[in-house]
């Protein structure tokens, strides 16, 4: 550990070493780089101002005579031995400044000197021209500058504003010359000094204006002037160097770039980038310099690489000493500790030995050891007991010895081969839960034992000892038998139970099917007189004009209705807990049924001032497969619920998809109320049958308690189930989710002329007025409400007394029960035709149930 901790030290020392290291070498390069940098901008400024003074000596020139011709401007260049001298210059001229009126005599006078092409361009009227006249040496590119108008061009034309208004040579911004062709396009730059009038006032710049001639110039390319000024200066230093007009290193500042090849790799603030500015009257450019590779020079400076090599090996020189001093000290203290634990083992080993010999004593369970020749080595007290002999008349016994007779589990006597030995000796297989007797020496009694015995083998696999461990069971298999006994007496008592239980079964099983008799019986009596009574009450009311008589008999029809109800829900609720009741598969439409639905309780809505919405997903089928009449069941019952217990706001029905596998669907239907809410422990109980919210809420709206009940069951009859989300004073959504298969046939329920009653987009119905089913009128045309439940209940009564009147009923009104009933309306004209006016009796009563709920 001290030496890890040396040696980490050590690195940590030698790695701050090593980055001083490196960054003093780093400086010292910094420090290079600069002064290369300040001898280059020393060397181009030197040169600027060269130039500065050769372009004012040939302003002097023109100066000092009168008129200058082309000839002696030539003379004059070459007298100056200009690309000797200061190399890198494209050429020197001479630029005309003249007035628009003097433009015209200008271009004529060159044409005169034997140039018929001249003209100064570029084209185009302005306040002021200039013209390239004279230019050294007056061929190859430059022949192109011509008659140029370098003031019509801003950045030139900013330069010579200068060097006019200051009498100052002045250096233009980076430009593109004229001189250029398509091939090595350089960045370009232009020094001016003005020529003025001799004998006219310079003092101020008014004046300066007035007594201006034009200017000497000087046209630069820039990679040409910085070769001729450096030569192979920057490669000789390993440098790559950048010039920029202005501050900014920006690509359109760019002036002269030494190495075009590297800029993608240019990192003007990066490690060994310095920048220098270089001033020359006012014009800046500057100069950034890098040196490429100086992070690999860093990276193998052998000065960095001394000192991290210095400082590593004397790192591990330092923890391999420590390491071997701690490995010296390791060895003393180990040894020391094995001298000390061996000592302590055989304090162990003899306390070990003797806590076993006690141990061994003190056990309740004989334990023998036999040698490979199955004579006795070892035996404990508890053995010597359990086998009738001393310890020292059991050592050196064979396990075949004629002291004792061992016996089987059914009490007849075990064979010698069969000795627990004999057997583990024969076979080398471990022996468990033999159960055998054991005669003792002397003693008449057989003594019961449960033993075990297992081979103990040496390192070649030889068997070296059979270690038998046995215990007394004699007291267990005096309880076994007495156990067996109770068991067969158990056994006959229960014979006897389920003789009587199987006798109460038949006898439960007698008593219910005698009440599903009888609830059938009831049901058939108690509905045909109801059905009478409701039929005849319909047809009173259409004679009775006494407005009293006639809310007497309509209370009177809503009071049998609503018994036929609750006989309706018994008898559903005795079905299905029987489990006879059997859901009808048909295809229908979700659409129609919901609207349907709202039909049959719009009136009742429109009465307490509520509106129906009902929203269905687009993505549901259009038709299913399912019993209609047992979800229509359902949702009438959540409906008429929410209606019952809501008096403002909305009622809204949403249906849409949980779950799509193949042919099968999962729907969920919610209705959603703003009523009176439940509370939690309402909800607990909501469900069962014969309960409702509490007893208020019985005596206030009425009900039995069954509705939600049956609801619940049949959910769980179509794989689905029922519940409830509500909170007191906020309104109730009862919900149902069941699985419903996708119709085979929808465009043959299309053709058969299905209505779909319920668009996909929500819709509301105020108070009633609206309906997605049409009204019994609109259908018909002719037959108004008052009409259409005077022939049904006509039809009831007639189906009641098992009148074959009903066969003539039908066969007259086909069509009209055909349009207003709907879906129900051929199952009934079936039952009619087929005199089976019961089940027809209770079709039409399934229908009118669902219109006056």
């Amino acid at each position: 550990m001290i030496a890890a901790i040396a040696l980490v030290l050590g690195l940590l020392l030698t790695l701050l070493a090593t980055f001083y290291t490196r960054a003093d070498v780093e400086s010292l390069f910094q420090r290079e780089l600069l002064l290369i940098g300040q001898e280059g901008a020393t060397k181009i400024q030197a040169r600027l101002h060269d130039h500065a003074l050769l372009l004012r000596s040939g302003a002097a020139f023109f100066m000092g005579s009168e008129q200058v011709s082309r000839a002696e401007w030539r003379a004059f260049v070459q007298h100056s031995k200009v690309h000797l001298n200061l190399p890198g210059v494209l050429g020197f001229g001479f630029a005309l400044a003249m007035a628009p009126e003097r433009l015209a005599e200008h271009e004529q006078m060159i044409r005169a000197e034997g140039f018929p092409d001249y003209r100064v361009w570029p084209e185009g009227t302005r306040p002021f021209y200039t013209a390239i006249v004279y230019l050294e040496p007056f061929s190859g590119r430059n022949l192109r500058a011509f008659g140029y108008d370098m003031f019509s061009e801003p950045v030139r034309r900013a330069a010579m504003e200068r060097a006019r208004d200051l009498d100052l040579a002045t250096l233009s911004g980076k430009v593109l010359l004229v001189q250029e062709t398509d091939e090595d396009i350089q960045a370009g730059a232009l020094m001016y000094v003005p020529v003025y009038r001799v004998g006219m006032p310079t003092e101020t710049i008014e004046q300066r204006r007035a007594a201006l001639i034009g200017w000497v110039y000087s046209p630069y390319r820039m990679d040409d002037l910085m070769r001729g000024i450096l030569g192979n200066w920057d490669l000789e230093r390993h440098i790559h160097l950048r010039l920029y007009t202005g501050d900014r290193a920006t690509p359109e500042a760019l002036m002269h770039d030494s190495d075009p090849t590297a800029s993608a790799d240019w990192d003007g603030s990066g490690l060994g980038a310095q920048s220098i500015p270089i001033n020359f009257n006012g014009q800046r450019w500057t100069l950034y310099l890098t040196q490429p590779n100086l992070r690999a020079v860093l990276r193998w400076d052998v000065r960095v690489w001394m000192v991290a090599a210095s400082g590593t090996l004397l790192s591990l020189l330092i923890a391999a000493l420590l390491l071997a001093m701690n490995r010296f000290r390791l060895l003393a203290v180990r040894l020391a500790m094995e001298l000390k634990a061996r000592e302590e083992a055989e304090i162990a080993l003899r306390k070990s030995e003797r806590d076993y010999r006690e141990l061994l004593d003190n056990l309740h369970v004989g334990v023998v050891v036999h040698g490979p020749d199955t004579g006795i080595l070892l035996a404990n007290p508890m053995a010597s007991r359990l086998m009738g002999l001393t310890l020292d008349q059991l050592h050196g016994r064979t396990a075949i010895d004629p002291a004792w007779h061992f016996f089987r589990e059914d009490g007849a006597p075990m064979p010698l081969t069969e000795y627990p030995v004999s057997r583990v000796a024969n076979t080398g297989e471990v022996l468990q839960d033999l159960v055998l007797g054991i005669l003792k020496p002397d003693d008449a009694r057989l003594t019961w034992l449960q033993c075990e015995a297992h081979p103990l083998w040496d390192e070649q696999g030889r068997l070296q000892q059979i270690v038998v461990t046995f215990f007394d069971v004699t007291a267990r298999k005096s309880a076994e038998a007495e156990l067996a006994l109770y068991r067969q007496h158990l056994e006959s008592l229960v014979a006897a139970r389920t003789q009587e239980l199987s006798e109460a079964r038949d006898a439960a099983e007698a008593a219910n099917r005698a009440k599903s008799a009888f609830l059938a019986n009831m049901s058939h009596e108690i509905r045909t007189p109801m059905n009478a009574i409701i039929g005849l009450n319909h047809l009173l009311q259409r004679d009775v004009t006494n407005p009293r008589a006639l809310d007497w008999l309509h209370k009177m029809g809503e009071a049998a209705i609503h018994l036929l109800r609750i006989i309706d829900d018994i008898l559903d609720l005795s079905k299905i807990e029987a489990g006879h009741l059997r859901l009808e598969l048909s295809d229908f439409s979700l659409r129609h049924l919901i609207g349907q639905t709202f039909s049959l309780l719009g009136e009742r809505a429109r009465k307490k001032g509520l509106r129906l919405r009902a929203e269905i997903a687009p993505d549901l089928p259009e038709y299913l497969t399912g019993d209609a009449l047992r979800l229509q069941q359902v949702l009438l019952n959540f409906v008429a619920n929410a209606i019952k217990f809501s008096d403002q706001g909305e009622i809204r029905v949403r249906a849409w998809l949980e779950a799509n596998e193949a042919d099968w669907i999962q729907l969920r239907l919610e209705v959603e109320d703003q009523g009176i809410g439940l509370s939690a422990e309402q909800q607990a109980r909501l469900f069962m049958p014969f309960m409702q919210g509490d007893e208020s809420t019985t005596r206030r709206y009425g009900g039995t308690g069954l509705g939600l009940a049956i609801a619940r069951r049949l959910a769980n009859l179509m794989q689905g189930d029922v519940g409830v989300v509500s909170e007191p004073g906020q309104g109730s959504t009862f919900w149902m989710s069941v699985r419903l298969r996708t119709s085979l046939q929808p465009e043959q329920l299309r053709l058969e002329g299905e209505v779909s009653d319920v668009d996909s987009s929500p819709q509301v119905f105020e108070g009633g007025a609206t309906s997605p089913v049409p009204h019994v009128a609109e259908r018909t045309g002719s037959v108004n409400l008052e009409q259409l439940d005077s022939l049904l209940a006509e039809l009831s009564v007639l189906l009641a007394e098992n009148d074959v009147r009903a066969l003539r009923f039908v066969r007259d009104k086909t069509g009209l029960l055909n349009t207003v009933l709907g879906e129900g309306a051929q199952e009934l004209i079936d039952q009619i035709q087929g005199f089976e006016f019961e089940r027809a009796a209770h079709t039409l009563r399934d229908i009118q149930a669902r219109r006056s709920v």
